[in-house]
């Protein structure tokens, strides 16, 4: 209930703050797309294997300068990993998060818009997490720091307010509140629109 209370929190003061950046003629939109996640900073004597997941947000976009953009996202994540026991069963990890990344973009050619990259900092918030064996699932979210601070770093394109990035996105915080390293690595193909 609680990481549920802040997530709902931060998501009212992000919209808050779109609709001020709405009201000053600043562009928003919105993007989906599929993400590949694993865990890094394990015990290297697991068998860690990617999760194929969906993604997806909703950004602003606030010009500075002649090529350079900051992009605020809010978006949704699933990571996770899947983990070779030595049986016959598999257990998979399966977590969801709440995103913030604070995003600059450089665009080598004048704006508006083109091939660009882009790097910043993000704030996640842990939704849910489960450890499923065969039909077995079980609550671990007791076990997972409720909060998570990360970079990103990506490259992109945009052409007509349709967007393309792909971007990959490292923890810097291990989401193992118990005392082990685990930190959340995902690679993530998006594509969107830009309404204004």
């Amino acid at each position: 209930m609680k990481r549920l209370l802040a997530t709902t929190m931060a998501a009212f003061l992000f919209i808050s703050g779109a609709q001020g950046l709405l009201e000053a003629q600043i562009g928003y939109g919105a993007k989906g797309g599929v993400s590949v996640s694993n865990q890094l900073g394990h015990d290297s004597t697991r068998d860690f294997h990617p999760r194929v997941s969906l993604t997806g947000g909703i950004f602003a976009v606030i010009p500075f300068g002649k090529h350079s953009i900051f992009q605020p996202e809010l978006i949704y994540v699933m990571n996770g990993t899947r983990i070779d026991t030595g049986r016959s069963a598999v257990l998979k990890w399966n977590f969801s998060y709440i995103h913030f990344p604070m995003l600059v973009k450089y665009y080598p050619s004048a704006l508006p818009f083109g091939f660009h990259a882009f790097v910043g900092p993000y704030i996640g918030f842990n939704l849910s997490a489960t450890a499923e064996v065969g039909a077995i699932t079980e609550n671990i979210e007791n076990t997972m720091n409720p909060l998570e601070v990360g970079g990103v770093i990506g490259l992109g394109i945009e052409i007509n307010r349709f967007v393309v990035d792909e971007r990959y996105s490292i923890a810097y915080t291990s989401n193992d509140r118990t005392g082990g390293l685990f930190l959340n690595g995902v690679l993530s193909l998006m594509g969107g629109y830009r309404f204004r």
